[in-house]
């Protein structure tokens, strides 16, 4: 028993271990963290004081994550796609790891958030350097490379650290309060402030719900400029998820698979924007999977929510699931972690896989998830030798460049500016990205790169190539469908187009 207490420590400190790296790898954002990160959490899965046992949630996210899966294949092998797929199944895999140290939840949580709130004064110092290289306060990105993300991280673990046992954490909780701050993520600080008034309200704490309105007031005032800019960003995301909606109502079964919008949003958007990510995850979980995968997803939320409501420690995963709405928090594992680590624990009832099932479905992914991290590295090898201009027709002889879609769109692009006749292997995308269209209108027939701007009208990039570099006719065929892009644009299309002109 002794034995098995000590191991289940070392467990303890292994998550906070992923989730910390996960944490200064942008998040666990790109591929290359998920494809390195799931075969460490699958190499503790093999230690025989593991179990699985799943309850009714996890059930349900299991499915989910094995739909979700088969919907980032659904469309061809595409390594980038593949790993962007797995992304809620080591979520589960964590979360089923955190249920075999639960007792330990508590501890876990304020070792994360003492090694947080280190990260969280970096981050200040971080912001204040590049401020005043920059001669004006600019918004803190570290550690998430992403204003957002970082903001509703930090707005978290001040509430966990608020209500931790440890003192040094309860004093030391205003850091993440200066370090949200400096994100000026204006939806991390409106979520932060609604849970805050919130709590107040329950613990009826009213002359320091008084001192917060005076607060956000002053705020307000502070940060005018920024909240008149947000405006039109708050519109530009409502426009993501416009466009993202009319992607299910087209692919309401399997959606079009995880990954695949950064490319297919050329074809579904109804307004100019640059943005490759729909800014809701909820909106974006639905495109990737289809309403089938939505509703698997929504379902757990329920069921976890209702759980937490009853114990009235739901802040930190309503404040997370909020916040996802109207931005892709979720497309960050090290957010997704901590969303799994704010779920309740109470014991329910489970269903136990048998140590044999799980080992051999460890192993399986565990090879599967090497093939895909040996991929990656073939494909970043690639890209590096044909940025230092050497041989980018190797990419015809290898089935892993074959299978990336970055290695392809570098391969389109090499072959677009040699002018080369090569072998066009674009055959499996159902989507092109604009280097695979140039290099496809090389051996196309006249008419080619207008049809296809013509199923993109806002792809500005495509416009840009088209009218430089073709003959004066079909680039004035360009600029006319550019010209009547703005006239059709959806009602929030033409919103973004009066104040932000084109992609800006």
């Amino acid at each position: 028993m002794k034995t098995k207490s000590i191991s289940l420590s070392l467990c303890g400190i292994l998550f906070i271990l992923i989730e910390t790296i996960l944490i200064l790898l942008c998040g666990g954002f790109f591929e290359i963290v998920i494809a390195f990160a799931l075969p460490v959490i699958l190499l503790l899965f093999f230690y025989k004081g593991i179990t699985v046992n799943l309850n009714l949630s996890q059930g349900i996210f299991f499915i989910f994550s094995v739909w979700y899966f088969v919907c980032a294949l659904k469309g061809g092998f595409v390594i980038e796609y593949a790993i962007k797929g797995m992304l809620p199944f080591v979520t589960l895999l964590l979360w089923i790891y955190l249920s075999n140290v639960s007792f330990e939840r508590a501890k876990i949580i304020d070792v994360l958030v003492e090694i947080s709130m280190w990260i969280a004064v970096i981050s200040v110092i971080h912001c204040i350097f590049i401020s005043i290289d920059a001669g004006t306060v600019k918004r803190s990105t570290f550690p998430f490379d992403y204003s957002n993300a970082s903001g509703i991280y930090f707005a978290v673990c001040y509430f966990y650290a608020r209500h931790s046992k440890v003192k040094f954490l309860a004093k030391g909780k205003y850091i993440f309060i200066v370090s949200l701050l400096l994100t000026q993520s204006i939806g991390a600080i409106g979520v932060f402030a609604l849970a805050l008034v919130c709590e107040l309200i329950l613990e009826k704490r009213y002359k320091k719900l008084l001192l917060l309105t005076a607060a956000v007031l002053l705020l307000v005032l502070l940060l005018y400029n920024r909240i008149a800019e947000s405006g039109g960003t708050f519109i530009e995301r409502l426009l993501h998820m416009h466009d993202g909606i009319l992607c299910i109502a087209e692919n309401p079964v399997f959606g079009i698979g995880a990954g695949q919008w950064e490319i297919a949003k050329n074809y579904y958007q109804t307004g100019f924007y640059a943005a490759k990510t729909i800014h809701s995850s909820i909106i974006s979980i639905g495109v990737s999977s289809g309403v089938v995968g939505l509703l698997l997803f929504i379902s757990v939320a329920v069921l976890e929510i209702k759980k937490l409501l009853k114990s009235r420690s739901c802040i930190p995963a309503l404040m997370i699931f909020i916040h996802s709405m109207f931005d892709f928090t979720l497309s960050f594992l090290a957010i997704s972690v901590l969303l799994v680590l704010s779920l309740s624990y109470d014991e329910e009832k489970t269903v136990c896989v048998k140590p044999v099932c799980k080992n051999l479905t460890a192993a399986v992914i565990l090879i599967f998830t090497a093939v895909l991290s040996a991929g990656l590295l073939n494909s970043a090898a690639y890209q590096k030798d044909v940025a230092m201009q050497k041989n980018s027709k190797v990419f015809e002889d290898n089935a892993f460049l074959q299978a990336s879609v970055r290695a392809a769109q570098c391969y389109a692009a090499a072959m677009y500016t040699e002018k080369a006749d090569g072998a066009i292997p674009f055959e499996n995308y159902k989507y092109l990205s604009t280097e695979m269209i140039l290099c496809n209108s090389l051996s196309e027939k006249d008419g080619y790169l207008t049809d296809e701007f013509r199923a993109q009208p806002y792809n500005t990039a495509l416009r840009d190539y088209i009218t430089n570099g073709s003959d004066a006719k079909i680039a004035e065929q360009a600029s006319e469908i550019s010209a009547s892009a703005a006239d059709k644009a959806s009602y929030l299309g033409k919103i973004i187009y009066r104040l932000k002109g084109e992609n800006k």
